[in-house]
């Protein structure tokens, strides 16, 4: 995403919002849910990931709906802007 930010394929909150997709990954997979920093992430009124330093993951039984929904459209909005070029 850093190169499609570069190439304005994507603007700063788009690749803000795909840094948060990335950092819940990364935590999840290799800290065991526990986040190295404080960071908030907000895609809409309905999902923002908020990260804690030290503090366990947590969110609502709607977080990987909505997160896998808003990173299906992005991506799928991603290839066609990406392919413009």
């Amino acid at each position: 995403m850093k190169r499609s930010y570069e190439r304005k394929v994507i603007d700063k909150a788009r690749q803000n919002q795909w840094n948060g997709a990335l950092e819940l990954r990364n935590t999840l997979v290799h800290n065991n849910g526990i986040s190295d920093n404080d960071k908030e992430y907000v895609y809409c009124k309905k999902l923002t990931l908020s990260f804690r330093k030290g503090e366990m993951t947590r969110g609502h039984h709607t977080l990987f709906p909505l997160l896998m929904n808003w990173l299906l459209e992005e991506t799928r909005m991603w290839l066609r802007r990406a392919n413009k070029f």
